[in-house]
């Protein structure tokens, strides 16, 4: 009941007794406090009602479910991220040749021969450029971790040449396409996505082949791998591998029985009698020869002796660095034809053998030769002109 109500109430009832002023005024701060005591509680009630009903909203807002389509879009988002990573590999991976990474692995190819095959020094410039493309490659698309394992475990450009030697002869070329990257469907590998590409190789020889690439990657977190894996590459790899090996199994020039008849006894005593009567390219072979096989003191034994020809001691040669020396692979690209070529004689004592540095070249080598006072042919200081 209303409070105010009841005091109306009971004031009537007091107007129709009888009694004394003291007694109603008595009567009458008692009802006055009783209906005081009331009000005093409503208030708080109130207040009490609000703030629990305020307390509730809040509660609800803050664990009220999260937009179902908000959810859906990061979902879509991270997945879009994850595709992207896989396909930045395959196209790295897969795309030759990668005209930068050529030149540091020829760099690197360089260094070993400068330190005569040795283990290349990690905190050298050459293995340093290494390591800086793979971080610039391979870096922004793999976990920590698992990119640790991509230098150590041999997995960057491993389809690329220059991945088991540097060779200049080499030079194949590979053309991906049709990237496709799926998310796995099954619920317990939801990191999981598998891949299939199209990649197009062209050998040496311009004989063109198609190979199918399938593999999966595990995304560890967006836009990360965490695992990466060719299974089957339908025998693209093993196609590299036998065209690079058929290409470094080639071999030099051989050597005529009597050329290398000539070329053993030279190697006993170094005397210029077993070299007369050979033809001045037979000279030549076997300073080439000897160069192939880093035999620099048969080289040097087999120059010109006529004294105003002699362009430095043999001292001096000995003291020339390896560096400054031809590898077994220039030697080879350099002479591959030269048993092809023909001697032009241009005085009394001199001329030299022109020949083809490549199949087709436009271009010709000349060797220089010069006769000794004994009519026996060698090798000009400095032949390649």
């Amino acid at each position: 009941m209303d409070p105010s109500k009841e005091f109306d109430e009971l004031f009537q009832k007091m107007q129709h007794i009888d009694r004394s002023n003291d007694a109603r005024r008595n009567s009458l701060l008692k009802l006055q406090d009783k209906v005081g005591r009331k009000k005093r509680y409503v208030a708080p009630i109130f207040i009490s009602i609000a703030m629990v009903a305020v307390a509730c909203f809040l509660f609800f807002s803050l664990v009220k479910t999260e937009n179902p389509s908000n959810h859906l879009a990061a979902e879509i988002a991270d997945e879009d991220k994850n595709k992207e990573a896989v396909r930045a590999v395959l196209e790295s991976e897969l795309t030759v040749p990668n005209e930068e990474y050529n030149l540091i692995v020829q760099n690197i190819d360089k260094k070993m021969d400068e330190i005569s095959g040795g283990e290349i020094p990690s905190d050298s410039a050459e293995f340093q450029a290494y390591q800086d493309l793979v971080k610039k490659t391979y870096g922004p698309y793999f976990m920590d971790y698992a990119y640790d394992k991509l230098i150590t475990n041999s997995i960057a450009f491993r389809y690329h040449y220059g991945f088991f030697g540097y060779e200049e002869f080499v030079r194949y070329e590979m053309k991906v396409s049709d990237i496709q990257v799926t998310k796995s469907e099954n619920e317990s590998s939801p990191k999981n996505y598998d891949f299939t590409a199209q990649v197009e190789y062209t050998d040496n020889d311009g004989k063109v082949t198609q190979h199918e690439v399938k593999g999966m990657a595990i995304l560890s977190e967006p836009g990360k791998i965490g695992k990466f894996e060719i299974h089957d590459d339908t025998g693209l790899e093993e196609k590299i591998s036998v065209d690079q090996q058929d290409n470094v199994n080639e071999k030099l020039f051989e050597l005529s029985s009597l050329e290398e008849q000539a070329y053993n006894n030279f190697l006993e005593d170094l005397d210029l009698k077993h070299l007369s009567g050979l033809e001045p390219i037979s000279i030549a072979k076997l300073y080439i020869y000897a160069g192939y096989n880093r035999d620099s003191k048969i080289q040097y034994a087999l120059y010109t002796d006529r004294k105003d020809r002699i362009q430095w001691s043999k001292e001096e040669d000995e003291n020339f660095p390896d560096s400054d020396r031809a590898t077994e692979k220039q030697v080879l690209i350099q002479f591959k034809n030269f048993e092809k070529g023909t001697f032009v004689k241009t005085s009394d004592y001199e001329g030299y053998i022109e020949f083809e540095a490549g199949e087709g070249s436009e271009v010709k080598s000349v060797f220089q030769m010069i006769q000794n006072e004994d009519g026996i042919w060698q090798v000009a200081f400095m032949p390649i002109q």
